[in-house]
């Protein structure tokens, strides 16, 4: 977007070096202004209207075409845990504490599934009013909705019909089926139940009769009874197991035996174990450590070589060799002592381990009889707790059935509600108006984005980093609009669009007469005002001394520069000084046609020495005359960079205060850059909303690269909602009347 996303730093001053301006080239920030939005907005206001228009109107006729629509809603309350008449839970109804969420997002998915609705669509065609409700049966997916109360166990249910008593009709027959399937699928749940656990109490009853046979004849077999069993397991379990006890003992003393000799082995004079230190080793230590103190002191008082200190020396020598002697000695004891508790607690350990294999042995001896029937025994009691426990949970599934309430209930049954439901004709209407215009504001901004032609001042002074001198509406009629819907067809629209205030200065005249042309000049105040402003900018550019060679040319052709200079030569004649126009486009002339004066003698002729006179100015009023191109020349650029053009410049100077020259456009020809040197300063006109942007800077370089003095620019056919021509459309309707 031009004026949103292109803005360049600020730029160098008005008349800078060629290099110096190409090194200051503008570089272009991202940043946000609101105030730029605003005015891009603004000057779409129109496209964004017709959007609104185009997006509202098809939504209005939707909403009071449509056929009112009524809803109904029923309050349902679906809870994990209901009241329970007996103390026993339902088999298909677990404990949902720790799953409540997943429990009511599966209800919720229930109540949205296909097999619902199709039970609901049968039911709708057995109902007596079957009449009234069969109709709606294809439009039960789409306007049944089912939303669950927040932060509750409720799910409301609603409907849409086309009268009130058919929607709330339609909403209680839904919570109705509902929570009867959900009845009947806990009854197919408890048949499938009662079935299962019945054939599993039929094959467990079998297998107890074969397991108490089978104990029974093993039992006659063996000649065992469950009495000598039992006194059997008494005796010899617990010798066993006193046994077990006292070897484990054992083998705990092994260990802490084995492991303090491993300590003492492991154990060094330096490395002395706290608990081996007696009163002697005590004593011993305690003098030797006032020996080392006295010694100290001694030493820091008579230094090494004193009698006293080799006396004490001897002494702590002495005493730490009795140490020593003493730790080794009770070093060893211990180690012994260890070593004869380690022997004495294994050889307890091997006789326990001994008498626990025997006893072992002889239990498995005598229990290599009974071990078949204790297993026998085993399962006839596992056999008859299954069945018990089978036979309890079967008989509580026969008496729940139908004795749990609450679960699945109705709280407020749906009622007809006589307020419409759709259409909402405010909302509709708010909604499309606001749809509208966010569509029309992103089409507008992105046109704006990818729109690469200039149209405001801003623009042109942040592309060129040049001065606007001026701004030339479009005035062709203050009630039609520059832009058009479309950027192609914006351009398309340029092409033929009604001639602006300044292009009616030519063609309006038509009869070649200066007084005709002052006419219809002053019949645009705008126009007239923009040039004059022009005329003013381009003469206080240089205090003291105002150029009096313009040169006059555009980026492209068709933006209007023609027109401007000579707009711009009436309005320097109107304040006394003699002005000249000179045609410099010796490709396609046409200020003879425009003027309605003869061709002969044209500026072509001479230059190319066909005349050996220079040309001949037309007088077109009191200090405005115009020196015609002639006729179209094969090299024009040969031509104008001659001495006889430089000549021609400088012998019109001597008669006339200010020439202007009406050079070609810049962009595809060397005419421009040739003529740039002879003026004292170049005006470049750009068109709003057709000029390029890339043309517009590649034709400043080109400019600036021959060392051209470039002025400024002129924004021409700007729009009249600039806020410089607001007033002169006031001026305008004021006038009319």
């Amino acid at each position: 977007m031009s004026e949103l996303t292109r803005i360049p730093a600020p730029g160098p001053p008005q008349h800078v070096p060629p290099s110096v301006r190409r090194a200051a080239e503008p570089e272009f920030d991202d940043s946000f202004e609101l105030r730029q939005l605003v005015r891009v907005l603004f000057r779409h206001k129109r496209p964004i209207l017709l959007v609104t228009l185009l997006v509202l109107a098809p939504v209005a006729a939707w909403t009071f075409l449509s056929p009112p629509l009524y809803r109904s809603s029923t309050l349902v309350n679906i809870d994990p845990d209901p009241v329970q008449v007996l103390g026993y839970r339902e088999i298909d109804r677990p404990s949902l504490t720790s799953n409540y969420e997943l429990f009511m997002k599966s209800q919720d998915e229930l109540l949205r599934s296909p097999i619902l609705l199709s039970r609901l669509a049968t039911r709708l065609e057995s109902e007596p009013d079957s009449a009234q409700l069969v109709p709606e049966i294809p439009r039960l997916y789409k306007r049944l909705s089912v939303t669950r109360v927040e932060n509750t166990q409720m799910f409301r249910l609603s409907y849409v019909a086309p009268t009130p008593e058919t929607a709330a009709r339609i909403a209680n027959l839904f919570a109705d089926e509902f929570i009867r399937r959900q009845f009947e699928a806990g009854e197919q749940t408890r048949e499938k139940a009662r079935g299962l656990l019945q054939r599993e109490l039929d094959a467990l009853e079998g297998r107890i009769q074969v397991s108490e046979q089978e104990m029974v004849e093993y039992a006659q077999q063996n000649r065992l009874s469950p009495s000598k069993a039992a006194d059997r397991d008494g005796a010899a379990q617990q010798r066993q197991d006193l046994l077990e006890k006292q070897t484990a003992e054992a083998e705990a003393v092994v260990f802490a035996a084995k492991s303090r000799l491993n300590a003492l082995r492991r154990a060094t004079i330096d490395d002395y174990p706290q608990a081996l230190v007696t009163s002697v080793i005590s004593g011993l230590v305690a003098r030797l450590v006032q020996l080392e103190h006295d010694l100290t002191a001694l030493r820091a008082t008579f230094g090494e070589n004193w009698p006293a200190v080799a006396q004490k020396r001897d002494e702590v020598a002495l005493v730490r060799e009795q140490l020593t002697r003493e730790k080794r000695t009770a070093l060893a004891q211990a180690r012994e002592q260890a070593s004869m508790e380690y022997l004495g607690a294994e050889n307890t350990r091997a006789m326990l381990a001994t008498s626990l294999a025997a006893q072992e042995q002889r239990v498995n001896t005598a229990d290599s009889a009974s071990i078949q029937f204790n297993i026998l025994r085993r399962e006839v009691e596992t056999n008859q707790k299954l069945y018990e426990g089978l036979l309890e949970r079967f008989e509580q599934i026969s008496l729940t059935s139908g004795m749990e309430f609450g679960g699945f209930r109705v709280i407020d049954p749906a009622v007809p509600d006589t307020e419409q439901y759709s259409p909402r004709p405010l909302w509709n209407l708010a909604l499309g108006s606001f749809l509208g215009l966010a569509l029309g504001i992103c089409i507008a901004i992105g046109r704006d984005y990818w729109d690469t032609t200039v149209s405001t001042i801003e623009e042109v002074e942040r592309l060129t980093l040049l001065p606007v001198l001026a701004s030339v509406p479009f005035a062709a009629e203050w009630g039609a609009r520059r832009n058009t819907w479309w950027p192609p067809l914006k351009r398309l629209r340029a092409g033929s669009r009604r001639p602006s205030a300044a292009l009616a200065l030519s063609s309006g005249a038509g009869t070649g007469h200066g007084e005709n042309a002052v006419a219809v000049f002053c019949q645009q105040p705008a126009v007239a005002d923009a040039v004059r402003n022009l005329c003013a900018s381009i003469l206080l550019s240089r205090p003291g001394q105002p150029p009096r060679v313009l040169l006059i040319t555009s980026a492209q052709p068709g933006e209007g520069k023609s027109t401007i200079a000579r707009e711009l030569a009436q309005a320097i004649g109107e304040r006394g000084p003699e002005t000249l126009l000179v045609e410099c486009d010796l490709r396609r002339p046409t200020a003879s046609t425009r003027f309605g004066v003869s061709s002969q003698g044209g500026l072509s002729l001479w230059l190319a020495g066909v005349d050996n006179t220079p040309p001949t100015p037309h007088q077109l009023g009191p200090a405005l005359s115009v020196v015609v191109a002639g006729p179209p020349t094969p090299n024009p650029v040969r031509l104008l960079d001659s001495d006889r053009m430089r000549t021609f410049v400088a012998d019109m100077l001597k008669t006339y205060a200010f020439v202007i020259l009406d050079a070609p456009p810049v962009m595809g020809l060397a005419d421009a850059r040739v003529l740039a040197p002879l003026a004292d300063g170049v005006v470049l006109v750009v068109r709003a909303g057709t000029a390029q942007k890339a043309a517009i800077r590649r034709a400043c370089w080109h400019l600036e690269s021959v060392g051209a003095t470039v002025l400024g620019t002129v924004l021409n056919e700007a729009s009249p909602d600039e806020d410089g021509y607001r007033y002169y459309g006031d001026y305008a309707g004021q006038d009319a009347h």
